[in-house]
């Protein structure tokens, strides 16, 4: 399970180019049309870091905010949202391990429930019982990518 709490306030100027794609840009600037009151960039990194903190103690390694993508469901205070990995981000010679490839992990998407409000954005996403294999279970492959034990 990966919970996140972030003020409920826009992030800097600078962030969301930094850890949203231009699509997820685009995204939250048309739900900020409709909810403008909601800080849908805070959204989108709170869900992000729900994410990071399901996939981090199952995998070992880091997972970049280019390597995951986050789609968020409509709705003032709350609702959903859905991360999957994805491949190829466009940071990713920031990364230590160049040739590592989020998706070929096997990695699932996983949905969340979010909620804005009272002065926080909270994001909550977890894994069925089960669902992940255990770090002991996944090994690299010659070219650097983690591969689950089938």
């Amino acid at each position: 399970m990966g919970i996140d709490a972030e003020p409920c306030a826009p992030l800097p100027s600078r962030v969301p180019a930094q850890v949203a794609s231009a699509a997820e840009r685009a995204h939250f600037a048309e739900l900020g049309a409709a909810w403008p009151d909601v800080p849908w960039c805070r959204v989108l990194f709170g869900a992000g870091e729900a994410y990071y903190k399901v996939w981090y103690p199952a995998t070992g390694c880091r997972l970049g905010f280019d390597d995951a993508e986050v789609v968020l469901g409509p709705g003032r205070g709350r609702g959903t949202f859905t991360v999957r990995p994805v491949s190829g981000g466009v940071r990713r010679a920031r990364r230590a391990d160049p040739v590592f490839d989020p998706v070929a992990t096997g990695f699932p998407a996983l949905r969340g429930q979010r909620a804005a409000g009272t002065g926080l954005v909270v994001t909550a996403i977890a894994a069925p019982a089960g669902s992940l294999p255990h770090r002991a279970q996944a090994g690299r492959t010659a070219t650097g990518t983690l591969r689950w034990a089938q």
